[in-house]
């Protein structure tokens, strides 16, 4: 059998054979935002957060689990 499907989703699956990634002209990235609500209760404290998701620290991480960060 052949499917597509996200890298993230297939590394955790023991046992999967598959070809990663995709020639770039047949991927369509995700891209995922992250903001701060109006009435977040600490909104310094999300904002450390999402500089942390952003940061190279995080991207090591990021990779490893088939996604790519934008740093």
């Amino acid at each position: 059998d052949v499917c597509c499907q996200q890298i993230s989703e297939m590394l955790p699956v023991e046992g999967i054979a598959h070809i990663t990634p995709l020639p770039e002209a047949l991927q369509k990235p995700a891209f995922f935002s992250a903001g701060v609500a109006a009435s977040a209760p600490d909104a310094a404290l999300t904002r450390k957060v999402i500089q942390f998701f952003t940061s190279p620290e995080a991207a090591q991480v990021i990779r490893k689990t088939g996604l790519e960060p934008l740093v």
